[in-house]
């Protein structure tokens, strides 16, 4: 969409990666954000907007008053930063408090709004409202994210390119350079972005496995083919959602039929697919389900200083989305736009230096996903009773069943890889575990899960001669 000085339009920003570039690290036990700058091309457009008297925006779905626990984080620090803080009065940044900004920017009579939020792309598509995709200006790295998904019945998706010989391609793209400093993080968000971009799929899980090079036109890259599992039967394809028209087909193809198509695809689907197609199945769904369980506390963790929300719901049947009905009335908590003339009340931890069981426990069921009405309930079982339901999902399989609990024969804590963390950690000869497959790998390891604390828990590859079954007791 063109500016027009004769027509005057409200606009607005989405923050976060779309002004300002930053992510949490992952590997951080503290909340921790790492600054990679600015956007300087949508600082400059967003200038050029105000200056030609539009109104403009900054929408973000951060949590306002949680802000306060990042001093550096907060919007108005960067905006005095760029020197623009005397453009954007309180009452022109709105906060949505985790929650899609289509509603609110429906509410502002937005024209257009700019965003790098793949699934805030759909909702204001859906809404009727124009979106620029802010990172679509940032370069392309040499890695490329590739992904095997795979519906309920075991049927995977397959795109037909427009390009060259038009073939059969895998979903997925370029991870751009800006994500690729995110570390392995930033390559799941990739391959997350570039899905959503083709297809209009909000992956639920994701699990890498395989990479190889490709040369093509006498250019290297390097594919990182992941595995997603879709607990529903062909969800909903929407190649419509793509701003270039790079796939003209969308098919859900069995394992029986594959043959067909492989004669016609692209080299990068043809041995992405063939090495897939080696894997045994119950190991993939198996590790599908825990890269479900491992996405939703990492998602937890960047929850608890509210910038952000897993608002995935994964397409297919019973997808639904909120209502996007203009409202005759403001957005609840819209009352945010206005700044606190009173003394904001801050929540103190005292630290004491003999803590009972019970507040202990307090501390882990806020860090772990106890909603706000359950940690100020005095409801203690009911606190309880959700936390442990929580925590028993994480050793069971797909039916429900509790995985078989084992031990290590070992007589000390022992390092061993972890799949979850992409390192080594240790394991002890008495720790809780659970098998997830019997099925050796190439060096003779299986996989195991253990619940590592009151965290989400690793998956650990083990020599399976080191394993002791202790039964069901």
């Amino acid at each position: 969409m063109s500016s027009n000085n004769d027509e005057k339009m409200n606009i607005s920003f989405d923050w976060d990666n779309t002004i300002s570039m930053s992510y949490m690290d992952e590997e951080s036990e503290q909340p921790k954000f790492i600054h990679q700058g600015y956007n300087q091309e949508f600082v400059d457009k967003m200038l050029n907007y105000i200056k030609e008297g539009h109104d403009v925006w900054i929408v973000t779905s951060r949590v306002r008053d949680l802000e306060d626990e990042f001093p550096q984080e907060r919007i108005t620090y960067h905006l005095r930063t760029l020197g623009i803080i005397n453009y954007f009065p309180p009452e022109r940044i709105i906060y949505t408090n985790r929650e899609l900004k289509a509603p609110t920017l429906l509410y502002l009579d937005i024209d257009l709004h700019h965003d790098d939020d793949v699934e805030e792309i759909i909702a204001c598509k859906e809404a009727g409202i124009p979106c620029i995709r802010a990172l679509e200006v940032h370069v392309d790295s040499k890695e490329v994210a590739k992904g095997i998904i795979s519906d309920s019945l075991g049927k995977i998706l397959l795109l037909k390119r427009t390009d060259g010989e038009r073939k059969w391609d895998l979903p997925g793209g370029h991870v751009k350079e800006i994500e690729i400093e995110r570390g392995y993080q930033g390559i799941i968000d990739g391959y997350e972005r570039e899905v959503a971009e083709e297809t209009g799929l909000l992956v639920p899980n994701e699990q890498e496995i395989y990479r190889f090079d490709n040369y093509w036109n006498d250019k290297h890259t390097l594919i990182i083919t992941f595995f997603t599992h879709f607990p529903t039967e062909q969800p909903p394809v929407d190649l419509k959602i793509q701003e270039k028209i790079e796939n003209s087909e969308a098919v859900w193809v069995t394992k029986e039929n594959l043959p067909a198509y492989l004669g016609h695809c692209t080299e990068v689907c043809q041995k992405a697919v063939e090495y897939w197609l080696k894997m045994d199945d119950y190991l993939l769904t198996e590790a599908a389900y825990l890269a479900t369980q491992n996405k939703k506390w990492s998602k937890m963790k960047r929850r608890l200083v509210g910038m952000g929300k897993n608002k995935h719901t994964g397409g297919g049947k019973g997808y639904e989305r909120p209502s996007f009905k203009k409202s005759k009335t403001a957005p609840s908590d819209f009352a945010v736009l206005e700044e606190e003339k009173e003394e904001k009340k801050s929540l103190k931890v005292k630290i004491n230096k003999k803590k009972s069981l019970k507040s202990m426990l307090d501390g882990v069921f806020s860090k772990h996903g106890i909603g706000i009405e359950d940690l100020y309930s005095n409801d203690w079982d009911t606190k309880v009773e959700k936390h442990y339901t929580r925590l028993w999902s994480f050793i069971c399989d797909q039916k429900t069943l509790m995985l078989e609990p084992i031990h290590l024969n070992i007589k000390e804590k022992q390092l061993f890889y972890s799949k979850s963390d992409k390192k080594h950690l240790f394991l002890g000869p008495t720790w809780q575990m659970y098998l997830i497959s019997p099925k050796k790998d190439e060096n003779g390891c299986v996989m195991v899960y253990c619940p590592y604390t009151f965290a989400q828990g690793q998956v650990f590859l083990v020599p399976k001669d080191l394993i002791v079954k202790i039964g069901y007791n």
